[in-house]
């Protein structure tokens, strides 16, 4: 009865939905959204990294220069934010961490856990009983606060390493989306464009070129010689902007337009807009939404049609490198994975 009353407690003890009163950094910083969201979201990720890989020895070595915390920040928690969209059920695992100095820089950091760590690694968070919560829309982080704090050094790589002695599903691993990194760029349309005057619906190209790493865009099956604006935002509105009572109807905006850019369709109705360096935006976000307004004046009252809205997202590399092994909380080494790895947020 003692040894329940001491695990209940262990269990009771974990603070995993609080807020953060202080600042939070993330990893990798480029993904960093505002909060309580912290990092924009991705679709059914799975993260193994840290609990739901099963009976395990992980270890993430994080490259500072995705790190935006200062030299002699004192971190007191880490945080895991759910995947967007995702709903789990409750779960518990028995895991500590440590947390220290790199010996090497994150791309050359050996599969051999304990050559990763420059002086003696910090234990935070003893191994005991962790209930973890159920994902859903109600939850945005699962944060894990330190037993003590930790007293970052930012002229070397960060490591943090999980060990997982027990899971709820007798060491096999389980269902628990964290947001990963490690996909390649795309883009996904949103809402639905309004048709030209001749009766067919305009088209809208947006894309990371991935041999010069900028924005190429423009428009086709559009109009002949006729005015196109270009519309940039960081984020989509929350609801789109029914056009109806200005003139144009079945014609929406998917964003709040920070940025335009303007040209002007050739004879068969196709414009495609000098490329975009858009390098200085990955220290703060890894999407751009763009979509087009056309003139076309015998369409409706207003003489505007709209396009579909794209979200472009930036090829996410976080500099990271993971290593894990499963199956084997007491594992010496494991097997490494180059610039692959979840978010992470730290707060200080």
């Amino acid at each position: 009865m003692a040894l329940i009353a001491v695990r209940a407690a262990a269990v009771a003890a974990v603070i995993v939905l609080g807020i953060p009163a202080q600042s939070v950094a993330v990893h990798p910083s480029y993904a960093a959204g505002p909060p309580p969201r912290y990092v924009l979201p991705s679709v059914n990720s799975q993260n193994g990294f840290p609990f739901s890989a099963g009976l395990s020895r992980q270890m993430v070595v994080f490259g500072v220069s995705e790190l935006r915390l200062a030299h002699g920040a004192v971190i007191d928690a880490i945080g895991f934010p759910r995947d967007d969209g995702t709903w789990t059920s409750t779960q518990s695992v028995d895991v500590r961490f440590r947390i220290g100095s790199a010996a090497l820089p994150f791309v050359s950091a050996p599969t051999v856990f304990d050559a990763n760590w420059h002086g003696v690694p910090s234990e935070v968070f003893a191994l005991r009983t962790l209930a973890l919560p159920a994902l859903s829309p109600n939850l945005e982080v699962v944060w894990i606060p330190f037993d003590h704090p930790y007293g970052f050094d930012g002229s070397r790589d960060l490591v943090l390493e999980s060990v997982v002695t027990a899971t709820g599903t007798n060491g096999y691993p389980f269902d628990y989306r964290l947001e990963a990194f490690g996909a390649g760029p795309g883009s996904v349309a949103v809402g639905q464009p309004c048709p030209t005057s001749g009766g067919w619906t305009p088209g809208l190209s947006g894309f990371i070129s991935p041999v010069t790493q900028r924005l190429e865009y423009g428009v086709n099956r559009s109009v002949a010689d006729t005015g196109v604006a270009f519309l940039f935002a960081l984020q989509p509105r929350a609801t789109p902007l029914d056009l109806t009572g200005i003139g144009a109807s079945g014609c929406s905006l998917y964003l709040d337009p920070l940025v335009t850019v303007t040209g002007r369709t050739r004879s068969d109705g196709v414009y495609w807009a000098p490329s975009a360096d858009i390098g200085g935006l990955r220290s703060y976000t890894n999407l751009i939404c763009l979509q087009a307004a056309i003139g076309d004046y015998f369409a409706n009252p207003l003489g505007v049609i709209t396009t579909v809205m794209l979200e472009i997202r930036f090829r996410v590399d976080p500099f990271a490198m993971h290593i894990v092994a499963q199956g084997s909380p007491n594992a010496s080494s494991g097997a490494s994975f180059l610039f692959w790895g979840g978010a992470v947020l730290f707060r200080h």
